[in-house]
């Protein structure tokens, strides 16, 4: 099966989240690399994944989202961001992690 988000097509359901996860902290790009650890310190997986799921008219053209795979997602990239290591406030948002 094949995913598709934001026109970009991914093999594998958990690429797909892993995805949807970054654009939503990464607000589009907006936001620094540090709101991102901001936001894990403050806030659960879960809390996250209702975030998303309720900010659904966000994702407009994206199928409805699966809350576990969500929630995953997160977890999987909190990792991520949890192994890099500290990078200064200008750091660029192309390449979070």
């Amino acid at each position: 099966m094949n995913y598709e988000f934001r026109g970009i097509s991914y093999d594998t359901a958990r690429d797909y989240y892993a995805a949807v996860v970054r654009e939503w902290l990464s607000g589009d790009g907006e936001n620094s690399r540090q709101f991102v650890r901001e936001t894990f310190a403050k806030e659960t997986d879960k809390d996250l994944a209702n975030e998303v799921l309720d900010a659904r008219e966000c994702f407009d053209d994206e199928p409805e989202f699966d809350g576990a795979s969500l929630i995953e997602a997160f977890a999987d990239y909190r990792t991520a961001v949890n192994a890099a290591p500290i990078e200064d406030d200008e750091a660029s948002n192309c390449t979070l992690w």
